[in-house]
């Protein structure tokens, strides 16, 4: 109702304006309402501009709220991306220390049987060679005594036996070394405390005759 009165009283004061009301009715136009009339009119064009510069600025407001809305959407996507990266990454470094583990393993077990190889191949007993050749047999009464039954001779060197040591080896490493051609059965004989040839104590020292 308000508006309609304030668009009648609008309609009015154009009319005034152009002279299109009689004379009679002219005059009865008050000029107080003719004046409220125009100031509600200024006071509506007041209100239109002001709000076409709320519009204006819930225009502006929106387009920003837009343009922030699309840069986090845009963040949402890259840490996204980012966190599928590293998880990725994270994968794969798993499977390279995986791999890794695998390989120490196999490694480990590798070393392992060539460690029991080995202890095998050491807890086998060692052939000793004979200590006397036996040759032709000797026919009684000839006066000759085989060489292992030969007198020692009073000179000798003397070894200490150490870890892994093996006598047949001792003897021939002396053999080569000296001169010599000493028989393990007179190392044995020079060495009557030496009860098992395979299994001489480490720190035992050894008489070796030097016979040459």
């Amino acid at each position: 109702m308000e508006i309609n009165r304030t668009l009648g009283r609008y309609a009015v004061g154009l009319c005034l304006g152009m002279g299109l009301l009689s004379p009679v009715v002219r005059a009865e136009v008050d000029v107080e309402s003719f004046k409220q009339l125009q100031s509600e009119v200024s006071a509506l064009t007041e209100s239109r501009d002001t709000l076409a510069g709320e519009y204006r600025k819930l225009r502006d407001e929106l387009a920003a709220l837009r343009a922030e809305n699309s840069e986090l959407k845009q963040r949402l996507i890259s840490a996204t991306a980012r966190e599928y990266a590293t998880r990725d990454d994270l994968r794969k470094v798993v499977e390279q220390v995986q791999e890794v583990d695998k390989r120490r393993g196999a490694d480990a077990a590798l070393v392992r049987e060539k460690l029991e190889e080995l202890a095998r191949q050491l807890s086998k007993p060692v052939a000793i060679p004979p200590s006397v050749d036996p040759g032709p047999s000797r026919p009684p009464g000839t006066g000759k005594k085989p060489v292992d039954e030969a007198p020692l001779p009073s000179e000798y060197y003397e070894y200490t036996m150490k870890e892994g040591d093996i006598l047949s080896v001792v003897v021939s490493e002396y053999n080569q070394s000296q001169g010599l051609k000493v028989r393990l059965a007179q190392v044995l004989k020079a060495n009557p405390n030496i009860k098992d040839p395979n299994r001489i104590p480490v720190g035992t020292k050894l008489r070796i005759p030097i016979i040459k």
